[in-house]
């Protein structure tokens, strides 16, 4: 499956300077058993990420899908 590229911009509240980003994503199924550990291990993996690409915030979404 391919996740839409959207483009998303901001501004450094320090210099006024505008930045325009190109953003993808990803999908992670994880069973009900295993959502607290897969849960911990994105809330430090984030924090590694924000530091590695020296970034003040990243998102990351999690959603409850039921397959029929």
């Amino acid at each position: 499956m391919v996740l839409t590229i959207t483009e998303g911009d901001w501004r450094d509240p320090s210099t006024s300077e505008s930045f325009v980003e190109h953003m993808g994503g990803f999908f992670v199924d994880v069973d009900k058993e295993k959502l607290e550990e897969t849960l911990a291990f994105f809330n430090e993996y984030k924090k590694k990420l924000q530091e590695r690409f020296q970034q003040q915030e990243i998102y990351i979404v999690g959603y409850e899908v039921y397959v029929i």
